[in-house]
């Protein structure tokens, strides 16, 4: 259809191969607007394909890869448009290996990087002085930030260090194992209230996050991995982290990886016991 809805006055004029070859000519390197864009594709929404153009897309030849051997499918525009045919990118890597480069192509992607080069090339070259050479945090200003000891800030301010261990302590540890999210499931089944990731301040002034805390009974679970909860390391940690949680008074129950997937149920059957007779 041509403006105005009305139909084109040359549809169905047969053009010459000249006439096609300067139409095409003339094309070269235009660009549609995104205008001209969406009002192709306003036109084209809910109309079918004719059967020749669905075979025309279909038809498609089996050929082997240049490489190595490999019979692919490829359509026949991709006949016209490619000479060698591969499989992978890794064959049309080895395909490629030691073939001769035309002189044109070779100026075309010299010029683009040189280009590139000319943008991205700032004042950072050879021979650069940077502008704080010399200077000292009595002389300019901007360099007292600079030299920033963390350290050195919280042992002058001691209310900022415990500012920090408090933001710690409630920080939400988005992070849960699978083995957890077992319990989990298991645990919310039997409609058993808890608590998931509360941290616990400890006598020797550090902190550790429960998986699974009781409040009513003060009971506390933990799910530990069969590999990192056998280290030699993590094992003496984890027996002074029960110690001094039994020093304040809580019941202290581990499981571990196997013993959750093999059976989940056994795991919540001894957490009720604990619960209920301590």
């Amino acid at each position: 259809m041509g403006i105005f809805g009305k139909p084109h006055p040359h549809k169905g004029t047969p053009c010459s191969e000249e006439k096609k070859l300067k139409i095409s000519l003339s094309l070269k390197g235009h660009h549609l607007s995104g205008n001209s864009k969406q009002k192709i594709s306003d036109s084209l929404k809910g109309k079918k394909w004719s059967e020749e153009r669905k075979e025309k897309r279909r038809t498609g030849i089996f050929v082997p890869c240049n490489t190595c051997g490999k019979t692919i499918y490829i359509t026949n525009s991709q006949k016209i448009k490619f000479r060698t045919h591969f499989c992978s990118a890794t064959c049309q890597g080895i395909g490629y290996k030691g073939r001769k480069m035309p002189e044109e192509q070779k100026q075309k992607i010299s010029s683009t990087l040189k280009r590139k080069h000319i943008i991205t090339k700032g004042s950072w070259k050879k021979g650069h002085i940077p502008w704080s050479k010399g200077l000292t945090k009595e002389m300019d200003k901007r360099l007292e930030k600079t030299g920033f000891s963390r350290k050195k800030y919280i042992e002058e301010h001691p209310e900022e260090k415990e500012r920090m261990r408090i933001l710690r302590l409630t920080h939400n540890f988005p992070h849960v194992s699978n083995i957890e999210k077992k319990l989990k499931f298991e645990l919310e089944k039997q409609n058993i209230d808890f608590e998931a990731q509360i941290p616990i301040h400890l006598p020797n002034k550090k902190y550790c996050i429960t998986d699974f805390f009781f409040p009513s009974s003060k009971v506390i679970v933990f799910c530990n991995g069969d590999y990192w909860h056998n280290l030699k390391n993590r094992k003496k940690k984890d027996e002074e982290q029960n110690e001094l949680l039994h020093q304040m008074g809580f019941k202290i129950l581990r499981f571990w990886e196997h013993e959750i997937k093999q059976s989940p149920q056994l795991c919540i059957e001894s957490i009720q016991e604990l619960i209920n007779h301590g």
